[in-house]
């Protein structure tokens, strides 16, 4: 966001208090869950995740990293968490799982397929080109 006015977050940030600093820090969080909650299946978690995940850091100056049950990243549940500049974290949030709800639904429509490969892939794609999207915004004056 400060890129087009060429001033960098750490020159803002440097004349504040540590107090103020933070205040400034935040974590906002994303859960999916394994849609049957009678099942003890493990949610599965393609690699196109993380690329969406990329995306919104890469859109959102924000860092994340994931969790799972035991850290292992197996289970019913796995969680995204953003960190860095609070607003920056809700919005990365907001944008994956706003993303990774209309790319789940999406790649349910059969013309994408009906084999789990064709609807990885659609999934994958479409992860990658909001990956480079943000890539290209960035680099954008």
């Amino acid at each position: 966001m400060l890129d087009p006015y060429r001033v960098k977050l750490a020159s803002v940030l440097e004349h504040e208090s540590d107090a103020d600093k933070g205040k400034r820090g935040g974590r906002s969080t994303v859960a999916v869950r394994y849609v049957n909650p009678d099942s003890y299946k493990s949610l599965v978690v393609h690699d196109w995740t993380h690329t969406l995940a990329d995306a919104m850091t890469t859109m959102f100056d924000c860092d994340y990293y994931t969790q799972g049950p035991d850290d292992g990243g197996f289970g019913p549940t796995m969680k995204w968490m953003f960190f860095g500049l609070a607003n920056h974290t809700v919005w990365a949030a907001h944008g994956f799982e706003g993303a990774y709800n209309c790319i789940v639904k999406w790649c349910l429509n059969p013309s994408v397929g009906t084999r789990v490969h064709d609807k990885n892939c659609y999934c994958t794609g479409v992860a990658d080109k909001l990956l480079e999207m943000a890539e290209n915004n960035k680099k954008s004056p």
